[in-house]
């Protein structure tokens, strides 16, 4: 997942100012639910809160602490679901991990992306730990709708509704994260688009990146592993666009795992080659992924991250 930070999340400035003030004071609630369209930022902002908690420092998030330096922090726990369900055998995992002292960290998070994929028996099994969560512990569910969830969850959570960045926000961060495009080009694509991905997609370099992202995607389960390693040698001299590349990737696993439960998204006129993979694997390959882009914001060598990523996505279609 990203390591962006509450400080640097484009857009919903004043929900984002009342997270921070929030946890400055240590007044957040035990339980939250974001929710928002999808390009809003609900998996960013889920992990930028879970990074701030979790810091050991005051002016948290400090970079230094043993917390921020970890790249797959045990303290933040990301919950995946399992063939298109979150289980009730997984939330009672949650409740028993939930009474376990944070290792290495000020407090422990859980994370539940697409919550409402808990069935009603799951999320009623999560409600007896969200009554009385112990202390230093925090729960953060994403939805695209609150009201996807089951009313004794919501009753027990904040909620807080996210909304799509502005253009101008949009522009600003394009401008500032790729400076080859102009002002007045990522002003047009956002007001187009609507969202920095499918803006980014627009301005033209998307578009290559995506094609090598469908290049791997079509390799990882490949006879030969030699073929995979080859694909991924451009990301041994180009740390921002094997990050790039590899979000594309996320990106184009989301959109098929979509498809298959049923939301209909389309895939910009065409369909990628990983709808092949069923849910189980694309949920394992977005995990590769994530952890990729982790590793891309961390000291390791461009070199160790490629041959990693290769042994994690051959490893999520069971090679």
């Amino acid at each position: 997942m990203s390591r962006v930070t509450l400080t640097e999340f484009v857009g919903n400035g004043e929900l984002i100012g009342s997270l921070k003030n929030l946890i400055d004071e240590h007044r957040l609630p035990h339980a939250l639910i974001l929710s928002g369209p999808v390009g809003s930022g609900r998996r960013t902002l889920a992990m930028a809160i879970a990074r701030q908690l979790a810091c050991l420092d005051e002016s948290a998030p400090c970079g230094r602490c043993a917390a921020c330096r970890c790249t797959d922090n045990p303290d933040i726990t990301v919950v995946t679901p399992e063939k298109n369900e979150i289980t009730v055998a997984q939330v009672r995992e949650i409740r028993a991990l939930a009474f376990v002292v944070p290792n290495q960290s000020a407090a422990r998070v859980f994370i539940i992306p697409d919550a409402q994929l808990m069935n009603e028996t799951a999320q009623n099994a999560l409600l007896k730990v969200l009554e009385e969560p112990p202390e230093q512990v925090y729960f953060i569910l994403t939805a695209e709708y609150p009201h996807q969830l089951i009313d004794t969850v919501l009753s027990r959570s904040v909620a807080f509704r996210l909304s799509l960045p502005s253009a101008e926000e949009g522009c600003d961060y394009i401008c500032a994260e790729y400076p080859q495009y102009t002002r007045a080009e990522a002003l047009n694509a956002m007001e187009q688009c609507g969202t920095i991905g499918a803006a980014l997609e627009l301005l033209g370099g998307g578009n290559q990146l995506r094609e090598m992202a469908a290049n791997i995607l079509s390799l990882v389960d490949a006879d030969s592993e030699l073929e995979l390693l080859k694909a991924l040698l451009p990301f041994a001299g180009n740390r921002k666009r094997a990050q790039q590349v590899i979000e594309h990737m996320a990106d184009m696993l989301r959109e098929a795992l979509a498809v298959k439960s049923g939301a209909h998204r389309d895939f910009h006129g065409q369909q990628p080659d990983c709808m092949r993979f069923g849910g189980e694997r694309l949920f394992r390959l977005i995990g590769a992924c994530e952890t990729a882009i982790s590793q891309c914001e961390s000291n390791i060598g461009e070199g160790l991250l490629a041959t990693h990523f290769c042994a994690d996505l051959r490893r999520a279609v069971g090679l």
